[in-house]
């Protein structure tokens, strides 16, 4: 009965961690996800409408290309 509830409380603790890991992830990917808007609007800006379409269509490659 003992070495139920100590597994138990490992589950839960593993849980636990796992949930504060996903927080951490969500938040520093919301900070980099804000740096990098900010950079591609300041280069958007710059461009002119031909060259902002073929740098969104190479990012949209791209990010294909990683899934799969």
């Amino acid at each position: 009965m003992e070495g139920d509830i100590v597994q138990m409380g490992a589950y839960i603790g593993a849980g636990l961690a796992c949930t504060g890991m996903g927080g951490a992830a969500v938040g520093v990917g919301h900070v980099v996800g804000n740096f990098i808007a900010e950079r591609f609007e300041i280069l958007l800006l710059q461009l002119d409408r031909r060259q902002q379409c073929s740098l969104v269509l190479l990012l949209l490659k791209l990010w294909a290309s990683f899934l799969f």
